[in-house]
């Protein structure tokens, strides 16, 4: 069945989940139930479907430029998850108007402009890519795309290792979105990583910053100190209320000993910074895709959902 027009008649129909699995190029898929105002359409490309413009929250893959022109049609789209595969070495910029949180892969950065974003997060792929006529890296697109939006971020949330080559191109990254107030780091110990946290000790750097979570390895733990630093000198400014330290996941019983004795002292040299305004905290990790601010958690909401594969 190519034609789904009878999901129009379902009148109560607020929330939809579609996995096509069979590959129709000439799939075609009308979602213009009247109340709907969230649709997860993976394995479609937008051009596929015929969504109605009142549409919300989306979830989805850009697959080809028709895509793109579909983003632009949804005038009232404000909370976004996107995965870009484009084939095309040139792609137009698309501004989505009014969307406010984005979830994507550093891709689709390429081509988007979002002027009113409050709340990004951005998934790394490890490969570089290729979208234009130049050869693009991961912290070159998030700068364009941020200076790009002119928008004023509050959140921002980077999984894997965008700090990890220059680290002045991760401190370019920082002064771009320097509105944040929220701020998710996933670290490891490759060189450029923990610049970031030395650049974060100064408070004129991110000054709006309120809330710090860093994800990093238990044997970031000869690093310790420069956090400790960063964390002293932004609460002595009184300009960060929260740290939240998230370790990785420990596999083998030596790793998870190791951890409890290096956890065990960090929470005596934490006890000695906390104030009543201030506290730092050691806490479950939680990868970048996990994080409740991302979209997977954003989407839900009251109203009927629809599950459909194909």
């Amino acid at each position: 069945m190519r034609y789904l027009e009878s999901i129009s008649q379902f009148s109560a129909l607020q929330m939809i989940r579609m996995n096509i699995r069979n590959d129709y190029d000439c799939f075609r898929v009308c979602l213009r139930a009247p109340r709907l105002w969230n649709a997860s359409l993976h394995a479609l490309g937008k051009h596929q479907i015929n969504l109605r413009p009142g549409i919300t929250h989306f979830s989805g893959s850009i697959t080809c430029l028709e895509d793109l022109h579909f983003l632009s049609k949804l005038p009232n789209l404000r909370r976004c998850q996107l995965e870009a595969n484009l084939a095309e070495k040139e792609a137009p910029v698309v501004t989505v108007a009014h969307l406010t949180h984005l979830y994507a892969d550093i891709h689709a950065l390429e081509v988007l402009s979002a002027p009113l974003l409050g709340s990004l997060v951005v998934h790394l792929r490890t490969r570089r890519m290729r979208i234009g006529p130049r050869l693009n890296f991961p912290q070159e697109t998030l700068i364009r795309f941020l200076h790009r939006s002119k928008c004023h971020l509050e959140s921002l949330s980077v999984s894997e290792d965008l700090f990890t080559s220059d680290p002045a191109t991760g401190i370019s990254i920082l002064e771009a979105c320097s509105t944040i107030s929220r701020l998710k780091l996933e670290l490891t110990m490759r060189r450029g990583n923990f610049g970031i946290v030395e650049a974060l000790t100064s408070p004129s750097v991110l000054p709006n910053l309120q809330h710090l979570i860093l994800l990093m390895p238990p044997s970031a733990g000869d690093q310790w100190n420069a956090i400790l630093r960063m964390a002293r000198s932004r609460r002595d400014a009184g300009m960060l209320n929260l740290v939240e330290i998230q370790f990785s996941c420990l596999s083998t019983v030596g790793e998870q000993r190791y951890g409890a004795r290096l956890v065990g002292g960090m929470r005596l040299q934490i006890g000695a910074l906390t104030q009543d305004d201030f506290e730092m905290r050691i806490v479950k990790w939680l990868p970048s895709f996990e994080d409740p601010v991302s979209l997977e958690h954003l989407f839900g909401g009251p109203g009927d959902i629809f599950t459909l594969l194909m």
